[in-house]
């Protein structure tokens, strides 16, 4: 048996993943497949009962193949870990698949731009990179995330934040990672202002969980630049031990936001995806040579 199908064989004996019917699985997977860049099928509204099923089906995949994400983030040695990476990346090419059909929250940005980082690192960590630029693209996702001028601190954070790791997920150029550069320099430049002031509106138990929330975003930021950084070839030559310390304080910090911590975990893993092809410089010629 090849170590493929072992994986998804692994895959789909997970009790979230057997629990669904094998008939079930096949044509919800068949159905999203026939929707995902299907431009006649993209304005159909799909039947609440199908999405519904399709949901279901996604997050059991996405629960099954995060079981390979220690081992794949840590690079842990041993017989297991080459079946471990594959169920991570078999569970991610399925879940993608489902996510990618599924309508985005509407009614709360904030729930909508963690399912966006949610969905386009699960894209990068199935190797479906030019998928995900596909599905950023038909859902209109901008390069950049703006928000109102007089936006709080935690929405400024949280939308450059966004717009760091879309950069990076998507596949960028040099202007990109200037781009990055530039907003974190600018986001640090304003930090301490910005957050003394917004920390003192709030009352003292919204201060408290507040603080929770901006730790997981400024982590969530620290392992982005760190990422941009070794793209880059500046130096970062302990990559996944740095991004493991960020993204595990991070997720510790957001443990009862399950959204997010779902993105986290998924960010991770793409992160450290990105960092291994980083031969390719993510596809970022002479960004090396250049800065050199």
């Amino acid at each position: 048996m090849t170590n493929a199908r072992a994986a998804f064989e692994t895959l789909d004996s997970h009790w979230a993943v057997a629990a669904i019917e094998p008939e079930t699985r096949r044509l919800a997977i068949a159905a999203a497949a026939a929707r995902f860049g299907n431009a006649e099928l993209a304005g159909t509204p799909m039947p609440g009962e199908e999405a519904e099923r399709l949901w279901t089906l996604a997050t059991a995949y996405d629960l099954a193949a995060l079981e390979g994400a220690d081992a794949f983030v840590r690079q842990t040695p041993g017989a297991q870990y080459d079946l471990l990476r594959m169920q991570l990346e078999a569970g991610a090419t399925r879940a993608f698949t489902l996510y990618s059909v599924l309508d985005l929250p509407s009614s709360d940005p904030v729930d909508a731009l963690y399912r966006i980082l949610h969905v386009a690192a699960v894209g990068v960590v199935a190797g479906r990179r030019d998928d995900v630029r596909s599905w950023l693209a038909d859902h209109d996702i901008p390069a950049t995330i703006t928000v109102r001028v007089d936006a709080a601190w935690d929405e400024v954070l949280r939308s450059r934040v966004g717009s760091c790791w879309l950069e990076l997920l998507r596949g960028t150029n040099p202007a990109g990672i200037d781009r990055i550069i530039q907003v974190l320099g600018t986001l640090r430049e304003e930090r301490s202002a910005r957050e003394r002031v917004f920390l003192a509106s709030l009352d003292e138990d919204a201060a408290a969980r507040m603080k929770f929330h901006l730790f997981t975003l400024y982590h969530l930021l620290d392992g982005a630049a760190s990422l941009t950084m070794y793209v880059a070839r500046d130096g970062v030559s302990d990559i996944r031990q740095r991004l493991f310390q960020h993204f595990s304080l991070a997720r510790a910090a957001a443990s009862g936001d399950r959204a997010l911590s779902l993105a986290l975990s998924w960010l991770h893993a793409a992160a450290c995806r990105l960092a291994l092809r980083s031969g390719e410089q993510l596809e970022i010629p002479g960004v090396a040579a250049g800065r050199h």
